[in-house]
């Protein structure tokens, strides 16, 4: 039995894969060479880079001094417009508990209104004055708001001051108020003292009664007449008051807004300050990143330099690997062939297969023959007994007849007798020597019976390996695809493997060179170990070939043998008919009734065929030029003896 080896994989495939392998060096050489341009040029972007960040710093810094000084004066003023708002609060506070004391205290004596007018003077003195209002102090910057109110913010000082004055009236009419009833407390107490004092005048202070009773009636009616005119004055007061609180509630929404606009105005300015922050600290940042990029930008160049001596090397491996893929190419068109020869040859073994098949038949057809030839071996080798039987009886009569030749010696009209005499025994040795001869042809039969049967059986032994050898093609085919699968599957591995190694590549750019000569040793690892399973698929179909080859010249061996088998079965038919005839011509012979020119003409029409045949085996095409001449041999010595059979005859005839 072969060993199973395998089939090579395609050629188109491997071409494939060397081509992408040069592919994927050229790819890292154009890289290289754009990453040692992109550093080169990235060198001096960075330094305009640099020159570019720090004048936006210094823009950026003149911008945060100008913003943090617009930032001072907004605070300033939100201080004053809190002052301004506290003192408001506290008036508005005062003006409440005015409103809800009682309408009694505001009847008060006008004696003590000017000692509490003098007293609400000197505090006023000790007041700090009412500063301006805010809007008048902040630069108006394009709000309408601002623009629509300035008149009426230049009309509401009056008013405050109209309101404070009085309510300042208001607190002296109070402390008037409080006086008078001081003093009639004092009063009464007098009263009482003089009355436990001066018993004894009763007289006199009835007097003295009757006379206060009229003053008190006096003052009852001053104080009505003053109490309605206060009663109006304060109805004017509560409206005037109402007005006033309007007014001043307008004015604290009108600057509740202002100070709503300005905080907002400070929360986009601390937005745009931490903005700035943010983006100081990121320049900053880049600042550190460009004092760092120097120890980066010799990195750099180291790495150029060995960028540079890894492009010349990849350069020298890319100029081995063209040539290393002209010498591919070469083999790829003997593979190219070789698997047309492979396809041709799988063609043949199939009709191979079928030609087995059809010699298994035709082996039984000859089997069938075998045995019908020597069924006609056997009768002829019964006619040759009953041949050898009938010459011993002629041999009995010749001894006979020669025993009367001697008995009749004497008489003299024997010569005729005597002639046929010697023509007898001349026919008897010839037929001896036919007998001869055909005991030899016998032998020779039964030889090349005993060599047909060793054919026959190395032929079905050779069937045997040829079926065998077509099972082992045929594993070997379906090896061979499951070869290919495994050959195409591997090249799509190794072309992901080479689209990792690229993007990791594009990735790792900025790596050490460690590892940029980690991936070059895997790459080149890959292409070695391409290129020895390429080699080893060459090799291996090769062999496949040459054993193939090997097959081919086989088969046709056995072709050639079973043609050769063929021929011989043929011939031994054509002897054991020539046989067959002679023996009839035998019979004939010994049968003195039958007629001598029938015999010529079978013979001469069995020469012609004879000649007939020898004619086409000279016109056919040369296969084994021993089996010819054997053939050729066989035919001449049967013509000769059919011509020697003839003229015997003619003479018997003559």
């Amino acid at each position: 039995m072969e060993i199973h080896e395998q089939i090579p994989e395609d050629p188109k495939l491997l071409l494939l894969t060397m081509e992408l392998n040069r592919i994927a060096y050229e790819r890292q050489i154009i890289k290289s060479k754009e990453d040692f341009e992109k550093n080169s040029n990235s060198s001096n972007k960075d330094n305009l880079q640099i020159k570019e960040y720090e004048k936006q710093i210094k823009q950026l810094q003149e911008a945060l001094d100008k913003k943090d000084l617009k930032i001072d004066q907004l605070n300033q003023e939100l201080n004053q417009e809190k002052q301004k708002n506290q003192q408001l609060q506290k008036s508005i506070e005062s003006a409440q508990k005015q409103f809800q004391q009682p309408k009694e205290a505001k009847i008060l004596s006008q004696a003590d209104q000017k000692a509490l007018q003098q007293l609400l003077l000197t505090k006023q003195n000790r007041q700090p004055q009412v500063q301006p209002p805010i809007m008048q102090t902040v630069q108006q910057k394009g709000n309408q708001i601002y623009k629509l109110n300035a008149n009426s913010q230049s009309q509401q000082p009056n008013l405050f001051q109209q309101q404070q004055q009085q309510y300042q009236q208001q607190q002296q009419q109070y402390q008037q108020q409080q006086q008078q009833q001081q003093y009639q407390q004092q009063q009464s107490q007098q009263q009482q003292q003089k009355a436990s004092s001066s018993k004894h005048a009763t007289s006199q202070q009835n007097k003295d009664n009757q006379f206060k009773i009229m003053q008190e009636d006096d003052d009852e009616i001053y104080i009505k007449i003053n109490i309605k005119n206060k009663i109006n004055h304060f109805n004017l007061m509560e409206a005037q008051d109402n007005e006033r609180w309007g007014d001043l509630q307008v004015q604290i929404d009108h600057q509740s807004q202002i100070i709503r606009t300005q905080q907002e105005e400070i929360n986009q300015y601390k937005q745009v300050i931490s903005s700035y922050k943010t983006q100081i600290s990121q320049i900053e940042n880049k600042m550190i990143q460009f004092t760092q990029a120097e120890v980066l930008l010799r990195d750099a160049n180291h790495r150029n330099d060995i960028l540079i001596a890894e492009i010349e090397r990849l350069n020298v491996i890319v100029f081995q690997q063209g040539n290393e893929v002209e010498e591919w190419k070469n083999k790829a068109q003997r593979l190219d062939l070789a698997l047309q020869e492979y396809k041709q040859f799988e063609l043949s073994n199939r009709d191979m297969v079928l030609k087995a098949a059809r010699l298994a038949e035709e082996v039984e057809r000859l089997k069938d023959l075998l045995t019908k030839k020597q069924l006609d071996y056997q009768q002829l080798q019964l006619e040759l007994n009953q041949a050898l039987q009938e010459l011993e009886d002629e041999r009995n009569k010749v001894k006979q007849l020669e025993d009367r030749l001697a008995e009749l010696e004497s008489e003299t009209p024997t010569e005729k007798a005597l002639k046929q005499i010697l023509i007898q025994k001349t026919e008897i040795i010839r037929l001896q020597q036919l007998i001869q001869s055909l005991n030899n042809k016998i032998q020779l039969l039964q030889q090349e019976n005993d060599e047909l049967n060793t054919k026959y059986n190395n032929q079905l032994r050779a069937n045997d390996d040829l079926r065998t050898s077509a099972e082992a093609n045929e594993k070997k085919a379906k090896k061979a695809e499951l070869d290919l699968q495994k050959a195409l599957d591997e090249i799509e591995r190794l072309k992901k493997q080479l689209s990792d190694l690229q993007n990791s590549q594009q990735a790792s750019q900025n790596a050490s060179q460690g590892m940029d000569q980690q991936k070059v040793d895997q790459m080149q690892d890959l292409i070695y170990s391409l290129q020895k399973q390429l080699r080893e698929t060459d090799d291996n179909s090769l062999d496949t070939l040459q054993k193939l080859r090997d097959a081919e010249n086989r088969i046709k061996q056995l072709e050639r043998q079973i043609k050769d088998m063929e021929i011989q079965n043929q011939m031994v038919q054509d002897r054991l008919k020539a046989q067959q005839l002679l023996q009839s011509q035998i019979n004939n012979s010994s049968n003195l009734q039958v007629n001598p020119t029938d015999i010529i003409a079978d013979y001469e029409r069995q020469i012609q065929e004879l000649l007939k045949e020898l004619e086409k085996l000279r016109n056919a095409k040369p296969f084994d030029d021993r089996m010819l001449k054997r053939q050729i041999q066989d035919l001449q010595s049967l013509i000769v003896l059919m011509c020697a059979e003839i003229e015997a005859l003619r003479a018997k005839v003559r």
